[in-house]
């Protein structure tokens, strides 16, 4: 069932939703990013506890067994995010967990953060799985701006 922006308001956590009765879950699927901000620091380890750190990557079906524990011991679990630690869209892992997510929770809210740059090319596959939040990142609009930010862009195997 699709959620309409106001229901998506209230049942998401990141939307300020009803903070005692929902909860999410992030799953590091997503090895690799296709942009290498100079700012941005992922890494997998377990020392840290911050955005963008993880101690593993999943695959999409270790994440799946990954949710369905957590839904066992957090039922109140209402959203299954994907975030990294690399770009969501910069392999098929991430949307390959959503398909799983479809098929063997279709009660969850799919949501996904991504730098964008795949967005245009793979937002008919993100709506048919059914991811009803997307974040997009915006560092600059400026593209003398964005280079200053980067070392590099990878774009389809090109540099």
């Amino acid at each position: 069932m699709a959620n309409t922006y106001q229901n998506l308001q209230k049942s998401h956590p990141c939307f300020g939703g009803n903070k005692n009765n929902v909860g999410r879950i992030h799953l590091p699927v997503s090895p690799g990013c296709n942009i290498s901000c100079k700012f941005c620091d992922r890494r997998i380890n377990d020392e840290e506890e911050r955005p963008g750190v993880t101690s593993k990557v999943l695959t999409p079906s270790q994440a799946l067994e990954v949710l369905d524990k957590a839904l066992t011991l957090c039922p109140e679990i209402t959203v299954a995010g994907i975030a990294g630690p690399g770009d969501t869209l910069a392999t098929d892992y991430a949307l390959e967990t959503f398909r799983l997510v479809k098929e063997h929770h279709p009660e969850l809210i799919k949501c996904m953060s991504t730098n964008g740059l795949l967005l245009y090319e793979r937002a008919d596959e993100i709506i048919e799985i059914g991811v009803e939040s997307v974040t997009v990142t915006v560092n600059a609009v400026d593209p003398e701006i964005e280079a200053k930010l980067n070392r590099w862009i990878l774009y389809h195997g090109r540099i």
